[in-house]
């Protein structure tokens, strides 16, 4: 695994855990709670009750190098910073999606039903 596998694996359990999107791994994510306190007893370094994305990147590197001790023996261990903010510059969130949708429909809706159908004045091919 090298460290942009980590970097990918890091987005990915972000994304899948993380259901509010505030960042964090935690409660409020409906995450079951069993698997939640295996989580929290081996990636929560700061001991606050929640997983940032570098804790998780900890956590994997952890396991990466953990796995290379037990089955490639002598194999050198991973060493990767986590290079964080893991974020996406300029991302939406469901208030902005909300606003564009908004602003999208009062364009294009010229027949008033509030959708964006074959019965407004658009033309096909930008419909």
């Amino acid at each position: 695994m090298t460290c942009a596998d980590i970097e990918g694996a890091v987005m990915e359990v972000l994304y899948y855990y993380d259901t509010d999107m505030d960042g964090y791994i935690t409660p409020t994510d409906g995450v079951d709670m069993d698997h939640y306190d295996l989580m929290i007893a081996e990636c929560d370094s700061d001991n606050d009750g929640t997983i940032d994305p570098c804790e998780i990147h900890a956590c994997i590197l952890n396991a990466e190098n953990e796995w290379r001790v037990a089955a490639c023996p002598g194999f050198p261990e991973a060493s990767c910073d986590c290079e964080g903010p893991y974020e996406c510059p300029g991302e939406w969130n469901c208030d902005d999606i909300a606003t564009i949708a908004g602003d999208f429909v009062d364009i294009y809706d010229s027949n008033g039903d509030e959708a964006i159908n074959y019965g407004d004045n658009i033309d096909e091919d930008h419909l």
